[in-house]
């Protein structure tokens, strides 16, 4: 499972880096073709990887629903 939370940690990085580069970017384009990619291209974005973030967040609580069903009773009687 952990490469699960790997994969969603370098999701929300690479998320958090193009974020700031477009920020950066912008300092220098910022004209009618930028906003348009930024809308375009984007802006749907954000949405999207919270989306898949949040499925990632429920698909390990799944996987490890079935590993503790998946293991082994042992009945203690004493």
């Amino acid at each position: 499972m952990s490469n699960l939370y790997d994969g969603k940690a370098a999701l929300a990085l690479a998320a958090k880096k193009l974020k700031l580069r477009w920020n950066e970017a912008r300092e220098d384009w910022n004209d009618s073709v930028s906003r348009r990619f930024e809308r375009d291209h984007l802006a749907p974005l954000e949405p999207q990887i919270n989306t898949v973030i949040q499925a990632i967040d429920r698909l390990a609580d799944i996987l490890h629903r079935a590993e503790l069903d998946c293991r082994p009773q042992t009945d203690s009687i004493a």
